[in-house]
């Protein structure tokens, strides 16, 4: 009994250290795709972008990306992942960085950070207190239907 339990409880530590190590990465990648896109604004890189039609190249190298990533993810070295991921990042923040001409920046850098809080209050949550998050998965799901539900709805208010 006490060995099924030991062993029960290191499968569990382990399972909170691969989430939580998840939630960093996905903090790390948000981070970088923010950065890129103010720097890609700032700079006025974006108009040369749009002007110049070179930002349908960047959505297909984004598609390409997300392909590569997805079938040779368990295939490809640790580091051509990274590089793979951080690419992607840094790609999806020069697409995104279209929001700097049309919303507002404080807008932008709330939901950025909203967004990055959530992932690294979820991974320290689930680290720190050594419970299984995935009891949120069906509120969660819910909530963000009823999202979208109201945001379809005030699309037409």
């Amino acid at each position: 009994m006490y060995r099924e339990d030991f062993t029960d409880l290191s499968v569990r530590e382990y399972q909170n250290d691969f989430i939580f190590k998840t939630f960093v990465w996905m903090v790390a990648g948000l981070l970088t795709t923010a950065f890129c896109a103010l720097f890609t604004y700032s700079t006025g890189l974006i108009w040369q972008f749009l002007y110049g039609n070179t930002f349908s190249v960047l959505l297909i190298a984004e598609l390409a990306a997300v392909l590569i990533f997805s079938f040779l993810f368990n295939k490809l070295p640790s580091a051509v992942v990274t590089v793979l991921f951080f690419g992607y990042a840094i790609l999806n923040g020069l697409t995104l960085s279209v929001i700097f001409a049309i919303y507002q920046m404080s807008s932008i850098i709330l939901l950025f950070m909203a967004g990055a809080l959530l992932f690294g209050g979820f991974a320290a949550y689930g680290y720190r207190c050594k419970s299984d998050l995935t009891r949120f998965g069906p509120m969660l799901l819910i909530t963000l239907i009823v999202v979208l539900i109201m945001s379809l709805i005030n699309l037409f208010i």
